[in-house]
């Protein structure tokens, strides 16, 4: 920074103009200065698209220009040193050897028989077009291909990206695929905070360091995992605690594992387990305290059909006591999990949606972890077998209103578990439901725009005939008591699997 504020003050003492103010040449006159217009004050320039600037050169006393008596640099200063990125009148060139970032951009113009100069400058902000934006990942015959919708922050719209791993990297997933994750972490073997773009299949996930919004910095999450693992290893399920940068991840070996690297924690270690014991069989829906910041995890043991959690610095899980044990057990619950999730109400709640193995009843517990080691039982209710939500395709709770929301074959239904009312929300004729969710905020809070969406119902959705081009996102605004009213719909995916926001 001193290098380029001397840099700087040098150059004032030079000969320059700047895009303020013309300056002149202390051997020139006033009149005889070269005007340089044509420039504006702030460029954004975009990764892989060339940047294009039309400089008009002209002396103020109306002679004329002769562009072959001259030479010309584009430059920025990088640290102490000055980078060069053309040496034409007019820019048009991709700028792919700067970082994102704010940078100041300069134009010069040298006289070759004096070596007298004229410069003005002006904030570059280098960034990508998949910089902010929907990770839309589809399958498209059985195949994987990840799309985005990236926010332009001047027209304010999404503007549709195909296909961005073939396009920005040589990542070419193998397999089916399975999921897509964004998340704020610490690089496992650098322990530098990163953001970070898992991608995955049914038979490997690559883990993408998107810190500097470029998909070049990749690696096979196998690398990540410090144990032996299978051909074919994936991850299954990621989840963010959030601000906190610690990571969960239930992988394709059935093992539940923590990462935070500075304080000693990478994948590996087996966290399902108890003190004493070997690794326990969960369930894929495992339910953490996001924003919290302290690490914890619910899971449940599907075999013992109890409740496990993982907290803070221990190295396994433990079996959480109950506030009030008449009510809940979570040491014996003797349900079969069918659904579980944590959402932000008016605190962290445990959503989990249990049947009976033999009388086939159903019961919805809705529960907090008011301290360590310790689940708080809001209600443990028995549920009507209604819309068929025991076999329902997909599932979501509502972080406006608390309700459990689920799609079953072309309909999204609402279960309101205060007042035990069903409803159906929509239907969507002769098309497929692939995905409906709620689109976490675990970083950037105060972004108005997050948080709008964020309150919204995702609906993806695809033709049957036609499923590798007709798939569909639509955001619903849920009301209180009115129907649902759709806000945003994007066309031209694929059938779509999974979907998350690069924040």
């Amino acid at each position: 920074m001193k290098n380029k504020i001397l840099y700087l003050l040098l150059m004032v003492l030079s000969v320059f103009t700047s895009c303020r103010k013309d300056l002149g040449n202390y051997e020139y006159t006033e009149l005889d200065s070269l005007v340089i217009s044509g420039v504006e004050e702030s460029y954004t320039g975009y990764l892989e698209i060339n940047l294009e600037i039309n400089p008009e050169l002209n002396f103020a006393n109306g002679r004329d220009f002769k562009d072959k008596e001259y030479s010309y640099e584009w430059f920025t200063i990088v640290g102490a040193d000055k980078k060069v990125l053309a040496q034409t009148q007019k820019l048009n060139k991709k700028l792919n050897e700067l970082e994102p970032g704010k940078h100041e951009l300069y134009f010069r113009v040298t006289e070759l028989s004096t070596k007298r100069f004229w410069e003005i400058s002006s904030e570059l902000t280098i960034t990508t077009r998949i910089a902010d934006g929907w990770l839309v990942l589809n399958n498209i015959s059985d195949t994987a291909r990840l799309d985005m919708l990236h926010f332009n922050s001047t027209t304010k719209n999404y503007e549709y990206n195909k296909n961005i791993l073939a396009e920005w990297s040589k990542i070419a997933l193998k397999g089916k695929p399975k999921l897509v994750y964004f998340v704020y972490n610490y690089d496992p073997f650098t322990s530098k905070p990163t953001a970070r773009i898992y991608v995955g299949s049914d038979q490997e996930t690559y883990s993408i360091d998107n810190t500097n919004r470029v998909w070049t910095s990749y690696r096979n999450l196998k690398e990540e995992v410090f144990r032996p693992t299978k051909v074919g290893y994936h991850a299954q399920v990621i989840r963010g605690m959030g601000s906190s940068n610690r990571v969960y991840m239930l992988d394709s070996d059935g093992v539940v594992g923590y990462e935070y690297p500075i304080n000693g924690y990478t994948y590996g270690p087996t966290i399902n387990r108890l003190n004493t014991g070997v690794q326990l069989k969960v369930s894929k829906y495992i339910a953490e305290k996001y924003t919290n910041t302290n690490p914890y995890l619910l899971m449940y043991d599907t075999d013992n059909k109890r409740f496990i959690t993982h907290e803070g610095t221990n190295r396994a899980s433990l079996v959480p006591s109950s506030s009030l044990p008449d009510v809940l057990n979570p040491a014996n619950v003797g349900d079969d999990l069918l659904y579980m999730e944590s959402v932000r109400l008016s605190s962290i709640q445990f959503y989990a949606l249990f049947q009976n193995p033999t009388t086939k009843k159903l019961r919805l517990l809705r529960a907090t972890n008011p301290s360590s080691g310790v689940l708080r039982p809001l209600a443990f209710d028995d549920v009507e077998s209604t819309f068929g939500i025991e076999s329902a395709d997909f599932y979501a709770v509502d972080p406006n209103y608390g309700y459990l929301i689920f799609a079953k074959g072309n309909k999204v239904f609402q279960y309101d578990p205060f007042n035990k009312v069903f409803k159906t929300l929509l239907d969507v004729g002769n098309r497929s439901i692939s995905l409906i969710k709620f689109q976490r905020i675990l970083q950037v809070f105060n972004n108005v725009r997050y948080n709008e969406f964020g309150s919204k119902l995702m609906v993806c959705t695809y033709d049957q005939a036609n499923p590798n081009s007709s798939g569909k996102m639509e955001f619903y605004k849920i009301n209180l008591s009115d129907t649902p009213v759709l806000n945003e719909v994007y066309e031209g995916f694929g059938k779509i699997v999974d979907v998350s926001y690069r924040q």
